[in-house]
């Protein structure tokens, strides 16, 4: 799991507020120097979890012992589903998906997107930067669990020119967008889940028996 330290330390600094170094020290029942160190970025490994917890203790600024876990690196992000669907709203996931690809030109199908949402799937990076990108929002809006007031915080300043990612064909999206093939992508998905290589699916061979 990689840490964030440049995150981590800007945490750090809204844990401590206004008080002195030595006085945030004491509070949180770490040493001083320790915790100098920590915050100069000068340690080779991150706090361990017991500091970050009395860290975490004495925080201002309603910092969390999970953000400082998780920018320390023992935690993996999550995507949490609840924000896409807060986001999607009253729409379907076919409107969301044409959506998406009207903004960033990348084919998300309705059903993968269904899979996002209700957490039987997380999304890698790259795809939580294009519904990032196409919603407005920053991304880590994605990673905790939003109301309709963080939801507006999270929103980027100046929406960004429409940026088309898109790498298919005409013909091959159009087959992508049409949900009576969800049956076949599903099953091309989850021979790449299964680990099977595109070059083992190119060579295969079908045989389809008519009677």
């Amino acid at each position: 799991m990689a840490n964030d330290y440049s995150k981590l330390i800007e945490l750090l600094s809204k844990c401590k507020g206004n008080r002195s170094l030595n006085k945030f020290a004491e509070e949180c029942g770490v040493d001083a120097g320790h915790l100098s160190r920590i915050m100069r970025g000068i340690m080779v490994n991150p706090p361990n979890p017991d500091t970050l917890r009395k860290i975490a203790e004495n925080a201002h600024n309603g910092i969390t012992f999970e953000e400082l876990m998780l920018a320390a690196g023992y935690l993996e992000k999550k995507f949490v589903g609840s924000s896409l669907a807060l986001l999607r709203g009253k729409r379907t996931y076919d409107e969301l998906s044409k959506f998406i690809k009207g903004k960033v030109g990348i084919s998300l199908s309705p059903w993968l997107l269904e899979r996002y949402e209700k957490e039987l799937e997380q999304p890698d990076e790259a795809i939580i930067e294009y519904l990032a990108t196409a919603e407005n929002m920053e991304a880590e809006f994605f990673y905790q669990v939003n109301n309709e007031s963080t939801m507006e915080i999270m929103k980027v300043k100046e929406a960004p020119a429409d940026t088309k990612y898109s790498f298919m064909s005409k013909e091959v999206e159009d087959w992508v967008m049409n949900s009576e093939n969800y049956p076949y992508i599903e099953f091309i998905y989850n021979a790449y889940k299964a680990g099977i290589p595109k070059e083992l699916l190119n060579k295969a061979e079908i045989s389809i028996k008519i009677k």
